[in-house]
């Protein structure tokens, strides 16, 4: 059975009186081979809730937002449309993925088309510099991320989420997305 592509009407409001907010997550396939991706936004996506008050509040990932048979590139493309914030995992892989920088320039595209600035989250998944970039594409690409605040993640990358810390970091890494959503 396919699933309709979720569409989202910006003039419906919810509980609070206003449209609720939606991250979508960026990342290469390979960084949740063992489900490190999925647990950040499972604790991201309560974090968010908690400190915004929405209820209603979305984090998308591909992984946790897709069904079977669904038509991914059609689900994907409307998911960046709607979505308020951008988190990006990023690492040299990121970088060099023909998919994940077109999910950001689809989703700086869909803004530009309402004139709208739409935040953007780096969340250092490891450290990437110019010279990582292979094409003067990817250092434009690199260029644009470096302009926003990364999150430092490149250490906790490796912890499970029981580790002391993580849960504060989740809170921290919540903070300056909620800072970036707020501040639309």
């Amino acid at each position: 059975m396919k699933r309709e592509v979720r569409q989202r009407d910006t003039s419906i409001e919810n509980q609070g009186g206003r449209v609720s907010y939606h991250v979508f997550i960026s990342y290469p396939r390979i960084a949740d081979e063992r489900g490190a991706v999925s647990d950040i936004r499972a604790h991201l996506d309560r974090e968010l809730k908690i400190k915004t008050g929405d209820r209603n509040l979305v984090v998308f990932q591909d992984r946790s937002g897709l069904a079977g048979g669904d038509p991914w590139n059609e689900v994907l493309e409307e998911e960046l449309k709607i979505a308020n914030a951008f988190v990006l995992l990023l690492c040299p892989l990121w970088l060099t993925s023909d998919w994940c920088r077109k999910e950001l320039n689809l989703y700086l595209a869909y803004g530009k088309q309402r004139a709208v600035d739409r935040p953007i989250v780096p969340l250092r998944w490891e450290r990437t510099e110019l010279a990582h970039a292979q094409t003067e594409e990817q250092e434009a690409m690199l260029a644009l991320i470096k302009r926003h605040e990364e999150v430092p993640w490149d250490k906790l990358r490796h912890r499970n989420s029981s580790d002391k810390g993580y849960r504060e970091a989740i809170s921290d890494f919540a903070e300056a997305v909620v800072a970036k959503l707020v501040g639309q």
